[in-house]
C-alpha cells in the first residue's frame, strides 16, 4: 500500500462584531478588497468573506493555507492589513481561531485508522472498484 506524504494546513477563522450594520458592511467591503490578491498568493487555498443575514453585525473571515511559512508570510504582508483594519472595526474584540493541522489524508488514513484497531481486525479485503472493503 502506498503510503501519503503527511499534509499541513493552516486554518484561521476571525469572528467579527460590529456596532451597526453599516459598520459591518464596510468591513465586509475593505475585505473584499483585498480577496483576489489574497487567493492569488502561493500557498492560500481559500479565503472568504462571510456575513449571516440572520445577524447582520457579524462577519467571518476565513483562509486556508497550504504551510504555516506562507501564512507567516502573508499576516506580515501589506494586504493582510486590511483585516487588522477591519477588526479594529469591531465594537468588542474579535474571535481568532489559527488551527494548524498536520495528518494523513484520504481512504490510505482510513485505512491506517482502521488497521491500528478502530474497527474490526479481522477479515477479508473486498475489492469495490478503488475501494477496498472489509466483511
Amino acid at each position: 500500500m502506498k503510503t501519503q506524504q503527511p499534509l499541513e494546513r493552516i486554518f484561521c477563522n476571525i469572528s467579527m462584531h460590529f456596532a451597526s450594520e453599516q459598520d459591518a458592511k464596510s468591513a465586509l467591503e475593505l475585505l473584499h478588497s483585498s480577496l483576489e490578491c489574497t487567493m492569488s498568493k502561493n500557498g492560500c487555498l481559500d479565503c472568504r468573506v462571510l456575513m449571516d443575514s440572520n445577524e447582520p453585525v457579524k462577519v467571518d473571515y476565513l483562509e486556508q493555507w497550504q504551510t504555516e511559512e506562507a501564512f507567516r508570510r502573508h499576516v506580515g504582508s501589506h494586504d493582510f492589513k486590511h483585516v487588522f483594519f477591519a477588526m479594529d472595526m469591531c465594537c468588542e474584540s474579535p474571535g481568532v481561531k489559527i488551527e494548524k493541522v498536520v495528518s494523513q489524508s484520504g481512504l490510505d488514513y482510513l485505512r491506517t485508522v482502521y488497521e491500528e484497531g478502530i474497527g474490526l481486525v479481522t477479515g477479508e479485503w473486498k475489492q469495490t472498484g478503488s475501494i477496498r472493503i472489509m466483511e
